[in-house]
């Protein structure tokens, strides 16, 4: 939760956010992800609500459905992704738009159960959190220099 707060702590500061998020809830918690991607816990709405009952302007952000909206084409900085990408959602599914929205300087960070396997797909790749639990556990990692 701490990059959580991170970014509601600089609201103030006007920076602009882009929020891509998936907006369906599943009945029954599933950790991992299969193939399919079927599993999802966003609901854009109650994201909505959250943001601004925590002092986040709508003019500060915008929210996308990854499944429905046309999702912005321009390169980020920073894109963080708390237990989602690659650990809810594979992600080879996000890889395309990754092309289009990283670039060599840009910091990707993301919880997975494989670190490993990204030295592949970027120049560096760091472990910068590690929660070991019997059903939920995973590896922070922060990647720069996509080679995709």
């Amino acid at each position: 939760m701490c990059g959580l707060e991170l970014i509601i702590n600089s609201f103030s500061l006007g920076n602009f956010f882009t929020i891509i998020e998936k907006n369906y809830v599943s009945e029954k918690v599933k950790y991992g992800w299969d193939e399919k991607n079927l599993e999802a816990y966003n609901d854009i709405d109650k994201l909505n609500l959250f943001l601004q009952t925590n002092g986040m302007e709508k003019k500060n952000y915008e929210i996308y459905d990854f499944d429905k909206n046309n999702l912005p084409a321009v390169l980020f900085d920073y894109v963080i992704s708390l237990y989602s990408l690659d650990y809810h959602y594979d992600f080879y599914l996000y890889k395309d738009y990754f092309k289009k929205i990283l670039n060599k300087e840009s910091i990707l960070i993301f919880d997975t159960v494989r670190p490993d396997h990204f030295s592949k797909l970027f120049d560096k790749v760091k472990v910068i959190n590690s929660i070991e639990k019997d059903t939920h556990s995973s590896k922070r990692i922060m990647c720069t220099g996509a080679k995709f």
